[in-house]
């Protein structure tokens, strides 16, 4: 794909797929972030560069489970149409999106430091539960734009902050995120 690429994101998966990052039986790990709570902390790091629009695609999906893992970029950007300042670009990477699904499962997630959106889901039914949304460009969780959430959603223990900051890359120390 070409850069910055509207075309260019993995295929949707399947009905039924259960996607499990190492450790996900066990809680993932965890840690103390900088506010002094205990989080899961998932080995498995999906990140995308400036040709992916998207890390991680559910679209179309039914009975989709999603746990222990982490979705990110390796940049110090956020999304404008015209990069023209610095620490701008015109990639519009989102972390994870889902769009048309029923019954999703979202455990363990940690979803950062995205140019545009953390994650865009939307979905007749859902579990979200120890999902962290941090310093992303635009919006941590953004719902499908013209569509309404259906369905029964469990949400427990969602944490989303720091939107439309940049988030330092790479991390160093305790500092998160800037606003530079």
């Amino acid at each position: 794909c070409s850069a910055g690429s509207d075309g260019c994101y993995m295929k949707a998966v399947p009905d039924g797929v259960k996607v499990y990052g190492e450790g996900w039986d066990t809680g993932c790990g965890s840690t103390t972030d900088q506010f002094g709570k205990s989080v899961a902390v998932p080995v498995v790091q999906l990140w995308s560069d400036t040709t992916a629009r998207y890390v991680f695609r559910i679209t179309n999906s039914d009975d989709i489970d999603l746990r222990c893992m982490e979705f990110t970029d390796h940049a110090y950007t956020m999304y404008t149409s015209s990069a023209t300042y610095p620490y701008y670009t015109t990639h519009q990477g989102t972390g994870l999106v889902g769009t048309n699904l029923s019954n999703v499962t979202l455990k363990d997630l940690y979803i950062h430091g995205m140019p545009q959106y953390g994650m865009i889901i939307d979905s007749n039914g859902a579990t979200v539960e120890n999902v962290r949304i941090m310093g992303n460009g635009w919006d941590g969780w953004e719902y499908s734009k013209g569509s309404s959430p259906a369905g029964t959603w469990n949400i427990t223990n969602l944490q989303v902050g720091y939107s439309g900051c940049l988030e330092e890359y790479p991390i160093v120390g305790r500092r998160i995120v800037t606003g530079k």
